[in-house]
């Protein structure tokens, strides 16, 4: 009994599909049945035209603008920060060179001889690694 009522509900949706599909060939004027509208709207968005696709390549293209632009960035960053610590290191050997030796000798670290050649070392190490991997790039 059941498989009969079943049976019967497909084919009153079916025929109702069908009623709508004819009534949108025919332009009629929109019913009141609910769902008939709505298979009504249905056979009307099949219809219209398939939207285009994307192209094959597109996620290919999309991934190399995306690894260009970050690479863009990426040594825009890198030069602006490159010039904001020059612009810092050329501000103190300015005030280093216009308040003389002033400066350090208020400091008592300053003075002592292996602190400077430490320092020296360490920032001669740092331009030389810096210099070698800008230079290999």
């Amino acid at each position: 009994m059941s498989t009969e009522s079943r049976e019967d509900e497909l084919e009153r949706e079916w025929a109702l599909q069908e009623r709508a599909l004819d009534a949108e060939r025919r332009c009629e004027a929109p019913g009141g049945d609910a769902r008939l509208q709505r298979y009504r709207a249905v056979a009307r968005a099949l219809r219209e035209p398939v939207v285009p696709s994307l192209p094959m390549d597109f996620a290919r293209v999309v991934a190399r603008r995306a690894r260009e632009d970050a690479a863009r960035a990426g040594r825009f960053e890198q030069r602006f920060a490159v010039a904001l610590v020059a612009l810092l290191g050329g501000a103190g050997l300015f005030f280093l060179l216009r308040d003389g030796g002033a400066a350090l000798a208020s400091v008592p670290v300053a003075t002592n001889a292996w602190v400077l050649a430490l320092a020296a070392c360490v920032g001669v190490s740092t331009l030389a690694q810096w210099w070698g991997a800008r230079r290999y790039r």
